[in-house]
């Protein structure tokens, strides 16, 4: 397919844009016919009254808001005299106050509303098992609209209108929710007390609270995310199931201040993730908090591979600020956390997707309580497949490969004793990826990519006194890689690649929450990293340890501080102290101020170090540092290479990575449906590791290898927006602006040393506007987002827009080492993705329509761009209470 560009613009089909613009019109139609009008109970009144019947008053306030009042004697406890004087009130606020000892609901019908007593007043409190009151817990009649907050002596009262059955549930973060059962009668006042046990908390999972508020992984104990001072960003499952996205990077590349990048040697076509102006190998990406390996010459961590089945939400917490991770988290951390699945019942989930080239998407996940729901087992299963796709036909072989993947993770969870339990959790994962192709000059060749990781992992958690929560844990992960090349002419093997890497991890941390403003954390551990591959040589091996402590104080509502200390030690590259700090400051209800400040420490990767490696049908060439002048001579000596750049006396020993790293902002929150959130980065890093062409073979392919940049940058502010316009409606829209580069060169060009080649070759000093940014990185970034969703028709759709401005791919037109105007670029592109779900029989079954890439655009530039694609999904739920 020709690369499009703005001058090569290829227009969709007519059929296929009348299809996606039904999509997009279905989804905004609906909303609209279902946003609620303006309430009577918006209307702002000012009246005032002194030593007023209750009844008198309550006319005189319909006359000024134009409505008609019904009531029962009930309501106006014996009509008490008021003295009132309201100005510019809603009248609600106004309804709330006036009659908070009797009011038990409201319900509007036109201009007539309708005042109903509370038929029942509740009081009680929310205590722990040592009888120590619970504060902000929340208590709630199940499937109805009435709820209150414990204040800060756990004390509660409510008022519930309706007579008959009731049942009250109690939650609280960190407690396991309590129901009570009763029936009420009218005019009845009851005492109640609920005693809610600590849970035992996953530590390594995020969670929602009754009252929603997302709370985070980024200190191993369950704070809410509003309470924290570094940037975190939660992607719940039901919006992964609303944009029916099918692999992870579908996903986070819709998200402020994330990119998808590639191996800028074309080495695979990978996908990694760059959050921050940071590189792939920067992001640590996990598991149910256990890491992933499995990384190519880049240290990219291909997410293609990660399905979204069985996946509960997934936490994004970008810089150094949290002590708790480790060298690979210099950028940040993206933790996948699996679904949950409840023990009072079975569970299942089937999905099956099918759509353009050929690709099938079919996912099961289900689970099973047993021993009298003590003990809970999971399973997920989920297998992909494509034909692949192809942005240059002009070329041998497809841009993305045809490939098939498959995976099954299961997990059981068993409580030993009230406050001990025991996970054991597994997974498997499997790709094959194939490629055939016609090469003029060598005939027809076959490359063939086959991948697999195991996962296992077991943990022992206890709590002890509902203060101490403990967990040891062990991890064990192994990569296997074989790539070969089939010369299919001759039935000859041209070359073979193996590629096996072992990672094993014992934890052990232990939190301490002695009273509610204090959570403190310190842990221990060390990682084994074993290497053995046809590539790397002999068998290779690292070794770290670690230990660190971190603690989150937070004195009042108004100030968090979170500070930790991280110290790794590892057997090539010496040890290492990093420190992280991170303040909020609540200004007032609607205003928020954050900061973070934190170094970390990253040793090069095996890649980096060892790898050599020849693509048999491209012809390029990937060294590592540690072998490169090894490797060079074999390659000069055989006659293979034609030139060598003068960077390549860059390349040596290579060094540890240091960073120090910046964040501040803020968050504005006017009303409770509308944020708005800024945060400007700024991170060093001395010693960054790049992958940089070297020299140029004798087929005229390039050879690259890695070296070290003195010092360099990235800087930039993210900007979100997000408002719930109704409760089924949410409007959402990102940016981030980012200025990623190399110090020194910066430092040569404003001293006139640099230099830069025109398109007509002339040389010319370069300017601090020629430089653009570090490979790969774009100065622009934006995203929209709108998500609807009618749950009692059983409706949702969404529809997002997804902007990457252009970037540079290398320096190609001179070895200045730097991009400037004149190298090559990918142009700057829009994706533009619209999804529309209806589910029938009781929700049991959804029917899902997918277009992702609408106008069809396409970069021969860009290999992980696909065109256009069509999804059909169906899903069925096997247990109708979800």
């Amino acid at each position: 397919m020709v690369a499009i560009t703005t001058r090569f613009l290829k227009y969709p089909s007519v059929w296929s844009t009348a299809v996606c613009a039904c999509l997009v019109v279905m989804s905004l139609q609906t909303a609209a016919a279902n946003i609620p009008v303006y309430s009577i109970l918006d209307k702002k009144i000012t009246v005032r009254l002194n030593d007023t019947a209750l009844s008198d008053a309550l006319d005189v306030i319909a006359g000024q808001a134009g409505c008609s009042f019904s009531y029962s004697s009930t309501l106006l406890g014996g009509n008490r005299r008021v003295t009132i004087h309201y100005t510019d009130t809603p009248l609600r606020d106004v309804l709330a106050d006036l009659l908070r000892d009797t009011l038990g609901s409201i319900q509007v019908h036109g201009s007539k509303v309708l005042l109903v007593a509370a038929c029942a007043h509740i009081d009680g409190k929310l205590t722990t098992a040592e009888g120590d009151p619970i504060p902000y817990g929340t208590v709630r009649v199940e499937g109805k609209p009435y709820g209150t907050t414990s204040s800060e002596n756990g004390a509660f009262t409510l008022r519930v209108p309706d007579a008959g059955p009731c049942v009250l549930i109690a939650t609280a973060v960190g407690y396991e929710p309590l129901k009570k059962t009763f029936a009420i009668s009218p005019g009845q006042t009851l005492q109640l007390a609920f005693t809610l046990q600590e849970a035992t908390v996953q530590m390594n999972e995020v969670l929602v609270t009754a009252d929603r508020t997302l709370t985070s992984t980024a200190t191993r104990t369950a704070v809410p995310v509003g309470d924290l001072p570094m940037p975190v960003m939660i992607i719940e499952g039901r919006q992964l199931e609303m944009m029916g996205s099918r692999r992870l990077h579908e996903v986070l590349q819709e998200q402020t201040g994330l990119a998808l990048t590639t191996d800028p040697s074309g080495a695979s076509s990978a996908l990694g993730l760059q959050v921050q102006g940071f590189d792939a190998s920067y992001t640590m990406i996990m598991i149910d908090g256990q890491p992933l390996i499995g990384r190519n010459s880049v240290g990219i961590l291909d997410l293609s591979r990660i399905t979204v089945a069985n996946i509960e939400r997934i936490e994004i917490i970008k810089g150094t600020s949290s002590a708790i991770y480790g060298s690979d988290a210099l950028a940040g951390v993206v933790n996948i956390i699996t679904r949950k699945q409840s023990a009072d019942h079975p569970h299942g989930t089937a999905a099956l997707r099918y759509g353009s080239n050929q690709t099938l998407d079919a996912t099961f996940d289900g689970s099973m309580p047993w021993l009298d729901k003590r003990a809970i087992t999971s399973i997920s299963t989920n297998f992909y497949r494509t034909d692949g796709f192809d942005a240059a036909p002009d070329t041998p072989g497809k841009t993305l490969p045809p490939f098939n993947s498959y995976s099954l993770q299961g997990k059981t969870q068993y409580r030993l004793a009230p406050t001990t339990l025991l996970t054991g959790s597994a997974r498997f994962a499997s790709r094959q990826q194939h490629n055939q192709y016609d090469m003029d000059r060598i005939g027809r060749r076959e490359d063939k990519n086959v991948e697999q990781d195991v996962n296992a992992s077991a943990m022992l958690q206890n709590t002890f006194r509902g203060k101490i929560d403990m967990q040891t844990q062990y991890y064990f992960t192994q990569y296997t890689a074989r790539a070969t090349s089939t010369d299919l002419d001759n039935d000859i093997r041209v070359n073979e690649n193996k590629f096996q890497q072992y990672f094993h991890r014992l934890e052990s941390f232990a939190s301490y929450n002695p009273w509610r403003t204090l959570k403190t954390t310190i842990g221990m551990g060390g990682n084994a990293e074993i290497l053995q591959a046809s590539r790397y040589g002999n068998r290779r091996d690292m070794q770290t340890g670690f230990a660190y402590f971190q603690t989150h104080y937070t004195p009042n509502d108004k100030i968090g501080i979170l500070a930790g200390v991280r110290y790794d030690i590892h057997n090539l590259y010496g040890q290492q102290v990093s420190p992280r700090f991170g303040v909020r400051y609540a200004v007032n209800d609607w205003l928020i101020l954050k900061a973070t400040a934190g170094t970390g420490f990253k040793a090069p990767s095996f890649q980096q170090l060892y790898l050599s490696f020849t693509n048999p049908s491209a012809g390029y060439t990937v060294l590592g540092a540690a072998v490169f002048d090894q490797e060079v001579a074999r390659l000069q000596a055989n006659g293979e290479i034609l030139e060598l750049y003068p960077v390549a006396e860059k390349v040596g020993s290579l060094k540890a990575e240091h960073s120090l790293s910046f964040n501040a902002g803020f968050v504005l929150q006017p009303a409770d449906d509308v944020s708005f959130e800024i945060n400007a980065f700024r991170n060093n890093i001395d010693n960054m590791i790049l992958e940089d062409p070297v020299g140029v073979k004798r087929q005229g392919t390039q050879l690259y290898s890695y070296r070290n940049i003195d010092r360099a940058f990235t800087q930039g502010l993210e900007t979100n927006l997000r408002w719930t316009i109704t409760p089924g409606l949410q409007f959402a829209i990102g940016y981030q602006l980012l200025y990623a580069k190399d110090q020194s060169i910066v430092d040569k060009i404003k001293k006139g040393e640099e230099q830069v080649r025109t398109t007509e070759g002339r040389i010319r000093t370069a300017k601090p506007s020629d430089y653009f940014n570090l490979v790969s990185r774009s100065r622009h970034m934006a995203n929209a987002k709108i998500f609807y969703e009618h749950k009692t028709r059983g409706i949702s759709a969404s529809f997002r827009a997804t902007y990457r401005g252009k970037y540079g791919i290398g320096d190609r037109n001179a070895p200045n080492l730097f991009i400037d105007p004149y190298d090559l670029y990918a142009d700057g592109y829009v994706l533009l993705n619209a999804t529309v779900e209806k589910r029938l029989l009781q929700k049991q079954l959804g029917i899902q329509l997918i277009c992702d890439n609408i106008t069809d655009y396409n970069d021969s530039l860009i290999p992980n761009l696909l065109g256009r694609q069509f999804i059909t999904a169906l899903s069925w739920r096997f247990n109708k209470n979800d």
